[in-house]
């Protein structure tokens, strides 16, 4: 493994821009990355809380990391698996809770067949740790769409 193999992966396991800038542009950055290493077409909305006096609110740091890790694993796993053109992010505040689906084009799964690798499986254990659950959908040839609801504690106003 080469030094810049070595620096991509540990800056997708806590990338700066989450601690630096946030989980809004951390995750503007991952979907480019994805645009760009997949030719995947990726739309997003991504749609935060603010103090309500104008000034960003930061999401308490395990809740953005959640975040974080689980729209990258859902985008690594249609990359890896789905064959699918295009896949759609959205990250929106929904009354008190954080809501993320992340909904692709491509050939589905059998949600009754036992999974192959731990995706999944870490997906839902890292939710349940800030409280969270995971629903996935999906059927043979009619795509996939991954939801999350996350209670939100907001960490900070940032002004």
């Amino acid at each position: 493994m080469g030094v810049s193999n070595l620096r991509s992966l540990i800056a997708d396991l806590r990338p700066a821009s989450l601690d630096e800038l946030g989980v809004e542009a951390a995750l503007e950055s991952l979907i480019d990355r994805v645009r760009t290493t997949s030719g995947l077409q990726v739309q997003y909305a991504i749609e935060l809380p603010d103090g309500g006096d104008g000034a960003a609110t930061r999401l308490d740091p395990e809740i953005e990391a959640t975040v974080y890790r689980l729209v990258q694993e859902a985008l690594t796993n249609t990359t890896k698996h789905a064959g699918a053109e295009s896949v759609s992010v959205t990250v929106a505040t929904r009354g008190d809770g954080l809501e993320i689906e992340i909904r692709d084009d491509g050939r589905g799964f059998d949600s009754g067949a036992p999974a192959a690798g731990f995706g999944l499986l870490g997906m839902r254990e890292r939710l349940a740790l800030v409280g969270g659950s995971l629903d996935v959908a999906g059927a043979a040839g009619q795509g996939t769409t991954v939801r999350a609801r996350i209670p939100l504690r907001a960490a900070a106003a940032i002004g």
